[in-house]
Parts: structure tokens; C-alpha cells; sequence
């Protein structure tokens, strides 16, 4: 009876022991590198860290699988495998199959085989924190990393030819991004409003993009393309080489007072200096022709602007938000044809406008500009007009968000601030529509609400 009871223990045992067993993963640079069952007295033993399976599912022809460490609740890990492209999601973090778990999410692995990050993929994940990209990935989707927040370091491997509009927009904690030789295309805002960002530096050998002290140009330094955010130098003076300044290629660069644009740029895009709060005075030089919308927006310090002889065109909402303005100095004989949010929230019956001799009355006449509170030669500063009817009868724009045409870069826009915080607005793409646009932000999903808003607005 003794040895039938001993037999039957030990085959509990043993069954029990069976029972426990899970597989551990070891990785390596993002790879399954071993595999193997182990059980709840080895992982004790030897130390080793399990993981459990919590979904998954595909995603294009690849495969994702979503695991926790156990032993800690809330850490998963997301895996992508398989061989070809993820699938392309829209700019909703509600658009991915994992995206219940979003909150949870700590670590993305892409493995080996994976050629394409799909579009909006790690959209808000903003809990993310480290992120392995394989040396076979080729192309990093548009928003592909789009506010994800606590990601402090991302290596781009030299495999990668593409990265995509927005790719890691408003990922404030990054630091620095190292583009190697391989990149022949970087999208639009790739790296803007990253507010912790100080280098974006190219690999020599890089024959499309180059970069001096942390700036990133295209080869030739014809375009700046992107200012980091996160330096604190507080003047710069942008190369006599430079003729266009992109799309906000010194978007919220807080630490810089003074900026000097040489006479060799003729174009200024769409809010290239938004919420550069410690901005006092800006002269645009006589070579720019055009300033894109939004251009200045938000910019809390600025007082003084200087308008170049030939610029001609002045976009939408250019100094919007810019509460200190005073003086503006136009240097066009000719009033430029303009709307009136150009210069929303500004008091202009509190600013002086300073135009060329003999253009005092033309600007007087003009819509927009004859709102200005004073109207002077400036040859003789002394002079004054007074004030045009218009301004006693202008209603001043709610502050809500819009719809608005930027023809210069041929996407329907839209362009928002937060008040409180002056930091702009997130971008996104509204659930199955073209493209709209909203300045960078995320306070705790806070633009999620405001796209919920403005979808039922319209």
C-alpha cells in the first residue's frame, strides 16, 4: 500500500510539474533567438522571466502577438513577425487591432522579415517606451510613431529608404535621431514639435540629406527641413545657403530669442515658427515672396514684425495667437491682399503699421490692414491716420477650430491652439476622409475630443 501511495504522489508530481511549464522567449536585436519550455521551479531557480500570450492576431502579411512579463501587470510587449509589410491603419490609435491595449504597452519588437511599418501603427501609444526596428525594415509609415510620448530613443536601421510623413511627430522625450546613408526620403514634420529633441544628425555618406550641428537639410542645404525643438541655443542664423524653410522646421523652439533669415530664402512654409514663444522682433527680408499659414502663429513675445518688399502672399492665420504684437513694419508699396484671421486675437486698434512713403492711403483703403489703430510713412514716423470704420465694427473670431485651404501645399488644413498651454493642436486624419491637418499636441487624449467635436460640426 506504501509504494502504490509513493507511485501515485510521484506521478502528481510529475504531472504538476508538466502542467506549469511555459514557454520563455529569449531575444535578440528583436529575433526569437531560443525557445523553450521551462517550469515554475526553474524560472525560480535560474531566474528566468516568462512571458504570457495576452492576443493576437495579423496585421497585413505579418503577424502580431501581444505578451506580458509575469510577474508585472500592465508591462506587454508588442511583437511583429513574419515576412512583407504590416498593414497601413488611419490616424486613430482606434484603427489597430491591439489597440485595447494601448495603455499597456512598453516595448514594441520588429522582427526580422518585417519590410514596412504600416501607417498610424504605434499611433498614441504613449506609454511606449522602447521600440527595436530590424534591419529588414524599408519603410516607416506616415504617423508610424506619432505621439508616443515616453519614447526616448528609437535607432533607425541602415535598411530603412522611407520615413514617412509625421513618422514620430510629437514625440516629446526623444533626444536625438541618427538618419543613416540609406534614407532617400523623409516626409513631412517627420521629427517636428519633438520638445526634447537637440540632434537630428546624417550619416555622411548620405547622398539626399545632410545636417550642421544637429540640424537636418536636404544635401545641398537649400531647405532647412527641421530645427530640434529641444535645443537651447537662443539665436541662430540660418545659412545664406538656405532659399526655403520647411513646413515647422522651428515649430515650438521655445529657447530662441532672435532668428536671423538671409536674403537668400525666398519661401517660408506653413507654421515654420509656431509657438517659438521667446521670439521679441522678426524681419522677413526683401527676397521672401511668400509666408505660408500659421507662419507665426502663437508666437506669445513677439512685437515687432518686418515685411519685405516682395512678399505678396500672406497665409491664413499667420499671427494668430500673438498677443504682444505692436508694431508691424510692411515694406510692399502695395497692400497685400490678406483675410482677417491673418492676424486673429491680436488688437490691432492697439498696433502701429509702418508702410513706404506714399502707400499710407492704399494701405488705409485695404481690407485688413486699414484696421490697424495707426497707419504711418516711414520716412516720416511722426505722420498717423486714423483708424479706418472697419475696425469699430470688425467682429472678432470665436476661438474654435476651422477649415481652411492651404493652396501651397494643396491639403485641406485645419489649425487650432491651445489657450492654456499655447501648444498647437494635434494632426490626424478624420475616420475614412482626405487629409485634415491640426497642429501637434496631446493632453491625455485631449485631441481625440476635439476631433469628435469637429466631425459633429460639420
Amino acid at each position: 500500500m506504501k509504494q502504490k501511495l509513493l507511485l501515485l504522489f510521484t506521478l502528481l508530481a510529475i504531472s504538476a510539474n508538466v502542467y506549469s511549464q511555459r514557454i520563455m522567449r529569449t531575444y535578440r536585436n528583436g529575433n526569437i533567438v531560443k525557445s523553450m519550455f521551462v517550469s515554475d521551479v526553474d524560472s525560480v531557480k535560474f531566474g528566468i522571466v516568462r512571458d504570457t500570450i495576452i492576443a493576437s492576431g495579423t496585421t497585413g502579411d505579418c503577424i502580431w502577438t501581444l505578451t506580458e512579463i509575469v510577474g508585472i501587470v500592465g508591462n506587454y510587449t508588442l511583437t511583429i513577425s513574419g515576412n512583407g509589410a504590416m498593414a497601413d491603419y488611419g490616424w486613430s490609435s482606434d484603427f489597430t487591432p491591439w489597440s485595447a491595449y494601448i495603455s499597456n504597452i512598453k516595448t514594441v519588437i520588429i522582427q526580422n522579415g518585417v519590410t514596412h511599418i504600416g501607417t498610424g501603427a504605434f499611433y498614441n501609444h504613449y506609454n511606449l517606451t522602447n521600440v527595436t526596428i530590424s534591419g529588414s525594415v524599408i519603410t516607416i509609415g506616415d504617423q508610424a510613431f506619432i505621439y508616443c510620448l515616453s519614447l526616448t530613443d528609437v535607432t533607425i536601421p541602415a535598411s530603412v529608404i522611407t520615413i514617412g510623413n509625421h513618422a514620430f511627430l510629437s514625440c516629446y522625450n526623444l533626444v536625438n535621431i541618427v538618419i543613416p546613408n540609406s534614407v532617400i526620403t523623409i516626409g513631412n514634420q517627420a521629427f517636428a514639435y519633438c520638445y526634447n529633441l537637440t540632434s537630428i544628425n546624417v550619416d555622411d555618406a548620405n547622398s539626399f540629406y545632410s545636417s550642421t550641428d544637429g540640424i537636418l537639410f536636404n544635401k545641398d542645404q537649400t531647405t532647412l527641413i527641421q530645427y530640434p525643438a529641444g535645443k537651447t541655443d537662443r539665436s541662430y542664423v540660418i545659412p545664406n545657403s538656405v532659399t526655403t524653410i520647411g513646413t515647422s522646421a522651428f515649430g515650438a523652439c521655445d529657447s530662441l530669442n532672435d532668428i536671423t533669415i538671409p536674403n537668400s530664402v525666398t519661401t517660408i512654409y506653413a507654421l515654420t515658427f509656431t509657438n517659438c514663444i521667446g521670439l521679441t522682433n522678426v524681419t522677413i527680408p526683401n527676397s521672401v515672396t511668400t509666408i505660408g499659414w500659421g507662419a507665426f502663429s502663437s508666437c506669445d513675445l513677439l512685437n515687432s514684425v518686418t515685411i519685405g518688399s516682395s512678399v505678396d502672399s500672406i497665409g491664413y492665420e499667420t499671427f494668430k495667437l500673438c498677443y504682444n504684437l505692436t508694431t508691424v513694419i510692411n515694406l510692399n508699396p502695395t497692400p497685400q491682399n490678406i483675410v482677417s484671421n491673418v492676424f486673429s486675437s491680436v488688437t490691432l486698434s492697439n498696433c502701429t503699421l509702418k508702410v513706404p512713403v506714399n502707400a499710407v492711403s492704399a494701405y488705409q483703403a485695404a481690407s485688413v490692414w486699414s484696421d490697424f489703430g495707426a497707419i504711418v510713412d516711414l520716412n516720416n514716423p511722426n505722420s498717423s491716420s486714423q483708424p479706418g470704420s472697419r475696425s469699430k465694427r470688425m467682429a472678432r473670431e470665436p476661438f474654435t477650430p476651422h477649415y481652411m485651404e492651404d493652396v501651397m501645399l494643396g491639403v485641406d488644413a485645419m489649425h487650432n491652439f491651445n489657450p492654456q498651454t499655447k501648444r498647437p493642436v494635434p494632426p490626424y486624419h478624420s475616420d475614412g476622409e482626405a487629409r485634415q491637418y491640426i497642429p501637434p499636441q496631446h493632453f491625455n487624449g485631449e485631441h481625440e475630443v476635439i476631433r469628435k467635436q469637429i466631425n459633429n460640426n460639420k
